[in-house]
């Protein structure tokens, strides 16, 4: 009789320390679960901040005008009609901006490569500025105290092995057709803002807006 009893003890330890061991085991998983799964969810909140800063909920308006009554350019004006068309928009308008972007082949040495410019307001869009990534360079941007400053990927920086505080040349093609060139001093390299791999560089609009209108010289 007592030796039934001594193994049926034995066996209620041996399944208690199983019992224990496996509590354990489901306590680290439910444990491992919880902070992957605030880790996923701090990773989905920091690239929908990214992507908002970037495009999420905006719109963009492009445009063209008639020069001469008879050739198209790819410009606009007179926004007056776009701002109060924006103003009846019935859901909430936050912000309305005005930018002037173009397509150009930057240029460092013997070095290139196709890179978007946008002309950005920075004291305007101090939203957009802010959520900037700043991997180094200055901080503070704008076309009073720094003209031809150009933020660019740090990427394309890389393609083209410049440094921040030297001067790359940009070559492009102004709104009526003709090919123009100027000059930018690379005043910061910042993080890719699109999940694409692809971010744009920015300048003062007046520097962009300055070279895509301009005829070149000669």
């Amino acid at each position: 009789m007592w030796t039934i009893v001594r193994i049926a003890y034995r066996n209620i330890r041996r399944h208690g320390r199983r019992a224990v061991f496996l509590a354990a085991a489901v306590a680290f998983g439910v444990m491992m679960i919880t902070l992957l799964n605030a880790f996923t969810a701090g990773a989905i909140d920091n690239i929908k901040g990214n992507l908002a800063s970037v495009a999420g909920g905006h719109v963009f308006v492009a445009g063209k005008e008639l020069v001469d009554g008879r050739r198209e350019v790819d410009r606009i004006g007179d926004d007056e009609v776009l701002r109060a068309a924006a103003g009846r928009v019935q859901a909430p308008v936050q912000s309305v901006h005005r930018r002037s972007a173009v397509f150009a082949t930057l240029i460092f040495g013997s070095k290139t490569t196709l890179q978007s410019i946008e002309g950005v307001d920075f004291a305007d869009e101090t939203d957009f500025s802010s959520g900037l990534q700043v991997l180094e360079g200055q901080r503070v941007f704008g076309a009073e105290t720094d003209p031809r400053a150009l933020i660019l990927p740090k990427s394309a920086a890389e393609r083209l092995g410049v440094q921040v505080g030297e001067t790359v040349l940009a070559r492009l093609t102004t709104v009526t057709g003709q090919q123009n060139v100027g000059e930018f001093r690379v005043a910061a390299g910042v993080g890719e803002l699109l999940t694409a791999g692809f971010s744009g560089a920015y300048a003062s609009p007046e520097d962009v807006t300055g070279l895509i209108r301009r005829a070149p010289a000669g």
